[in-house]
């Protein structure tokens, strides 16, 4: 299930940070559970669980403006209206209560330096999508990819050329399923990644998100946007354009539009 929301400043501060992302997710978590406890804790702290893997299957777009001027690390909104995509998957927890959510609620992002405040105006669920085995994506959030680098025993937040990029962007997608399935006490699938395709057609931009600023959890996160065509089961691409695709969708990565 996604939606769209729009939203406009109710104050007169129209600079935000560029490092937005760690407060809108919080913001929308704080939405979810004035409108459902139980459903809010359960996405938070547990999501969908295997093997102590949870997935949140949950994801968000950037804010979508028409009208702006980037400045240091900051963004002059001049739109009166911008947008915003809410992506949830599966579709049976959330739609009886989620339509009424939003409307009416307000979202604060900022920080010390600069605030903007914004009013959701209305809420439009988008409609449903008619998926096949292969189809061509733009990113509306960056997907962010990490691999355990065994050499450096670190962390590495891999660029679309590396050579483990679509082999982790699928195993990604394997993984949200079967853990779906697990969930939903259904088998697990068995799919063969090796035939699927990537093609990534556009040069992808680099972006870093700080999470949790200012606390002793913060920390640094890459992704990259760009446009894409995947080939692969359409479950699978189904689990990824709602669930997002990559890591850490729940945090703003990996919202994902259709190209036509």
């Amino acid at each position: 299930m996604r939606f769209l929301l729009r939203l406009s400043l109710i104050q007169k501060e129209n600079i935000l940070p560029l490092n937005y992302q760690y407060e809108l997710s919080s913001s929308l978590y704080h939405i979810f559970n004035n409108g459902n406890t139980d459903f809010a804790k359960w996405l938070h702290t547990t999501g969908f669980n295997k093997n102590n893997k949870p997935f949140r299957l949950f994801t968000f777009s950037n804010l979508l403006i028409t009208d702006y001027k980037i400045f240091d690390d900051r963004i002059k909104i001049f739109s009166d209206e911008v947008k915003l995509i809410v992506s949830l998957y599966p579709f049976e927890i959330v739609e009886p209560f989620v339509t009424g959510l939003f409307i009416n609620n307000t979202i604060d992002l900022g920080d010390k330096k600069s605030k903007v405040k914004f009013m959701i105006n209305n809420i439009e669920k988008l409609p449903d999508i008619e998926f096949s085995s292969e189809m061509n994506f733009n990113c509306l959030s960056p997907i962010h990819i990490a691999w355990h680098n065994p050499r450096t025993n670190r962390i590495d937040f891999l660029h679309p050329d590396h050579r483990l990029y679509k082999e982790l962007f699928f195993k990604n997608l394997v993984n949200k399923f079967n853990t779906y399935q697990y969930y939903r006490n259904l088998p697990e699938e068995n799919f063969d990644i090796s035939s699927y395709k990537l093609d990534i057609l556009s040069e992808p931009r680099k972006k870093g998100i700080n999470i949790k600023v200012n606390t002793k959890e913060q920390t640094h996160i890459i992704g990259y946007s760009y446009k894409f065509k995947i080939f692969c089961q359409k479950e699978l691409i189904r689990i990824g354009y709602y669930a997002g695709f990559g890591k850490a969708n729940a945090q703003g990565f990996g919202c994902c539009g259709i190209i036509e």
